[in-house]
C-alpha cells in the first residue's frame, strides 16, 4: 500500500523549490519576450530594406561619439 504525505510536506518542498521555479519561469518569460522583439525589429528592418545591424544598435552598445564639426 503506497502511503502520501500530507499537505505539510508537499507545502515545505514546495517553499525551497519555489525560487527555483520562479527564477526559471522568469528566464523562460525573457527568453520569449527576447525572440519576439528581435523577429520585430527583423521584420521591421526587412520592410524599409536595410538589415538589422544597420537599423539599431546591439542592446548595451556604446554610443557612437557626437559627429565632428
Amino acid at each position: 500500500m503506497t502511503v502520501y504525505a500530507h499537505v505539510g510536506h508537499w507545502l515545505v518542498s514546495m517553499v525551497y523549490a519555489a525560487p527555483a521555479l520562479l527564477l526559471a519561469g522568469a528566464l523562460i518569460v525573457s527568453t520569449i519576450r527576447q525572440k519576439r522583439r528581435d523577429a520585430e525589429r527583423r521584420a521591421a528592418a526587412a520592410e524599409a530594406g536595410g538589415s538589422p545591424a544597420a537599423t539599431a544598435p546591439a542592446p548595451g552598445a556604446p554610443e557612437p561619439p557626437p559627429a565632428a564639426d
